[in-house]
């Protein structure tokens, strides 16, 4: 019973359904309340549903049940950045890179809370190393992530590549916006003015926009 449910509930998210959704969710972690996975997403659910304080219930029963759950502490760091709690969102996504290092998500998340807190200097390395672990993941060919990446090679390595969730294009945009806050000097000011226009045509190659 709690199974299905989740299945179903879980077609309902990939489907945007999301009052569909939190019925399904519901049912399933009442049927089967020490299933991590079902307060889980539960907690995606209700995040979905504008409930976000819920969801953040739901993911600390989610981790009090499996302690060990990037995903959960990923989620739950999303869910206080949606409530502008920065520590709790950074402490979130820190534990979630703890657990699983390669999690570009969860790397991606914190450069994002770490740039937010002017601490542009980490905020360039977890962009980088974000980069650097969706490469891999997606059988990308770059020799190395500089401090200021070479777009031209970033633009070679890219070929052909699909970036259907949108995380190439996301990462992209935030190392050049960090880039650009740190130069000091014009030929850095240039070289960053000469990434976002490579970036732009690596997105729209993709079928992204970001004017």
């Amino acid at each position: 019973q709690a199974q299905r449910g989740l299945r179903q509930g879980h077609r309902y998210l990939e489907e945007k359904k999301y009052a569909q959704a939190l019925q399904e969710m519901k049912r399933a972690a009442s049927a089967d309340p020490k299933n991590s996975a079902a307060h889980m997403l539960l907690g995606v659910a209700q995040y979905w549903n504008g409930m976000v304080d819920e969801s953040i219930a739901s993911y600390r029963e989610a981790l009090r049940l499996q302690s060990d759950s990037a995903q959960a502490y990923l989620l739950l760091g999303i869910s206080y950045a949606w409530k502008g709690d920065a520590p709790a969102s950074e402490a979130a996504f820190r534990r979630a890179i703890e657990l699983d290092p390669a999690r570009a998500d969860a790397q991606m998340n914190l450069g994002s809370i770490r740039e937010t807190r002017n601490d542009v200097s980490e905020a360039l390395e977890r962009y980088r190393t974000t980069l650097r672990l969706i490469i891999e993941a997606n059988g990308l060919r770059l020799a190395q992530v500089e401090p200021l990446i070479s777009f031209e090679a970033l633009d070679q390595a890219t070929q052909g590549y699909q970036d259907e969730t949108g995380q190439l294009t996301e990462v992209l945009l935030r190392l050049v916006a960090v880039q650009l806050a740190l130069a000091s000097t014009p030929q850095e000011l240039a070289a960053a003015s000469q990434g976002l226009a490579i970036v732009r045509r690596i997105i729209a190659e993709h079928g992204g926009n970001i004017d």
